[in-house]
């Protein structure tokens, strides 16, 4: 059986709230887990946050990912719109209703720290 390591980074502010942050992007990439320590030798130490980075920062983590993923994603979402206010209140009714019936903390399952989504967002 395969298996596989997911390197991911959120851009933007994973929240209900659009204002100043009405986009949520995120980008990712997998490596087989048997490999996962090798291609860390590999990954270019000490790179920027993306907004300050550089052609040549990127290049590099280009480079990396070209040589090492052996899967890569990229997303953006729009936070303005309809169906982002329909996943907040559909997380929020989930939520309330998991933490009643099991009477334990819950908060992981908020929708700021899941990936709870309605199936057209």
């Amino acid at each position: 059986m395969s298996r596989y390591t997911i390197h991911m980074d959120v851009s933007g502010r994973v929240s209900r709230s659009t204002e100043r942050h009405e986009f949520a992007t995120v980008g990712g990439f997998s490596v087989e887990t048997g490999k996962t320590d090798s291609s860390r030798e590999n990954l270019p130490k000490d790179l920027p946050k993306w907004e300050i980075a550089t052609i040549s920062d990127v290049k590099k983590m280009s480079k990396y990912i070209c040589e090492n993923a052996i899967y890569v994603t990229a997303v953006c979402l729009d936070k303005n719109t309809e169906k982002w206010s329909l996943f907040w209140e559909d997380a929020e009714a989930y939520h309330q209703k998991l933490a009643s019936a099991s009477k334990m903390r819950t908060g992981y399952v908020k929708a700021a720290a899941t990936n709870v989504r309605r199936d057209s967002l």
